[in-house]
């Protein structure tokens, strides 16, 4: 059984920020892209059968950036088939579901 995801990456920084951003998977570049506070970058696929499926995103904000997995299969049980990111001022942050509830903040930014 394949299941279908979709991963968010939002712009939460302070106002006029842009926050620029890469995501991939082993089979799958999405590119690179630079959105604006309050907007949500997001992207579906399908989980496959081998439960191999890894997506990564790096992260720019100015001087600062991040690289960390978004989503692996074994995480699966985390995101209740959607996956949300924060980029705020003081790091990233997570949730398992859209519309979010309580965030956790999960990493800081890397200078």
């Amino acid at each position: 059984m394949t299941y279908d995801y979709t991963i968010h990456v939002l712009n939460k920084l302070p106002q006029n920020n842009k926050l620029r951003l890469h995501c991939a998977s082993g089979d799958d570049d999405l590119g690179t892209h630079t959105i604006d506070v309050g907007y949500d970058f997001h992207w579906h696929f399908c989980d496959g059968w081998t439960g191999r499926t890894l997506f990564f995103c790096h992260l720019y904000w100015g001087s600062k950036q991040i690289a960390f997995y978004v989503f692996r299969s074994k995480w699966a049980y985390r995101c209740w088939l959607d996956c949300y990111w924060e980029a705020r001022s003081d790091g990233i942050y997570f949730s398992g579901k859209n519309p979010p509830g309580a965030l956790e903040k999960k990493y800081d930014w890397h200078t």
